[in-house]
C-alpha cells in the first residue's frame, strides 16, 4: 500500500511540475535623428593674459546668449606660452594660449549655420581661430526616451503573446515571470558622417559649417525573459 502511495505523489509531481526557462531577444528601432551636433572650440595665442582672458570672454558671452540653441561644456583654459631659447637657454614667455569650447546643437540646421557664421565675426584677429568639429546628428533625448518607451512597450505585449503561443502549442498554462530590460539603450549609427573645420576669422563671410546627411539610425533594447509552464 505504501508503494502505492509513494508511486502515486511522484507521477502527480510529475504532472504539475513547474517548466521554466529564459532566454533573450532583440528590438530596435530605425530613426531619423532630430538634432543636429557640433563640437565648437575657439584658440587664442600670443595675448597677455588679460587680454587672452577678455577676448574669450567675448566668444562666451555671445555664445551663451543664443538661447534658441543648446549648449553643453563651456571648457576653458588660459596658459602660458613659454618658448625655449637655444642661444640663451632660458625660455621666455611668448604671451598666453587660451581655449574656451561648446557642444551646440539645434533641431534647426540653418539656425546652427547661422550662428557658427555669426561666432567667427566675433573677433577678426589673426590670433584667433574658430574650430569646427564633429558635426553629426544626434537623437534628442526626447526622441531616445519616447522610442525607448515605444520598444519596451513592444517587449512586454511579445512576451505575453508568446506565453499565449507556447500554452496553446504546449497543452500547459504558460506565463511570462519576468522581463529584464537594462537600463542602458543601445544606440547603433548605420552611418557615422561628422566633418571637421578649422576656420580662420578672414573667411568668416563664406565659411559654414557642412551639414550631414541626416542617416537613419537604430536605437536596441536587449530584454531577458523568463518563462514558466505547467
Amino acid at each position: 500500500m505504501k508503494k502505492i502511495v509513494v508511486l502515486s505523489m511522484i507521477i502527480s509531481s510529475l504532472v504539475f511540475a513547474e517548466s521554466e526557462f529564459s532566454f533573450s531577444k532583440t528590438f530596435e528601432r530605425k530613426i531619423k535623428p532630430d538634432t543636429l551636433s557640433s563640437q565648437i572650440q575657439i584658440n587664442t595665442s600670443k595675448f597677455s593674459q588679460e587680454e587672452t582672458v577678455n577676448r574669450l570672454t567675448k566668444f562666451s558671452d555671445f555664445i551663451e546668449s543664443q538661447k534658441h540653441l543648446k549648449l553643453e561644456g563651456g571648457s576653458y583654459s588660459v596658459n602660458p606660452n613659454n618658448i625655449y631659447d637655444n642661444k640663451t637657454q632660458k625660455y621666455y614667455l611668448d604671451g598666453y594660449i587660451g581655449t574656451i569650447g561648446y557642444t551646440i546643437s539645434s533641431k534647426e540646421p540653418k539656425e546652427l549655420n547661422k550662428f557658427i557664421r555669426e561666432l567667427q565675426r566675433v573677433d577678426s584677429s589673426k590670433q584667433v581661430s574658430v574650430s569646427i568639429s564633429s558635426v553629426s546628428w544626434q537623437l534628442s533625448e526626447s526622441q531616445k526616451n519616447g522610442k525607448s518607451d515605444e520598444l519596451r512597450m513592444e517587449a512586454f505585449k511579445w512576451g505575453n503573446a508568446y506565453a499565449k503561443e507556447l500554452s496553446s502549442q504546449l497543452s500547459k498554462e504558460c506565463s511570462v515571470k519576468k522581463v529584464s530590460i537594462d537600463s542602458g539603450n543601445n544606440f547603433i549609427p548605420l552611418y557615422n558622417q561628422q566633418a571637421r573645420m578649422n576656420i580662420a576669422p578672414v573667411e568668416a563671410d563664406v565659411m559654414s559649417a557642412p551639414t550631414p546627411i541626416n542617416e537613419v539610425q537604430v536605437l536596441s533594447i536587449y530584454p531577458s525573459f523568463t518563462m514558466v509552464c505547467k
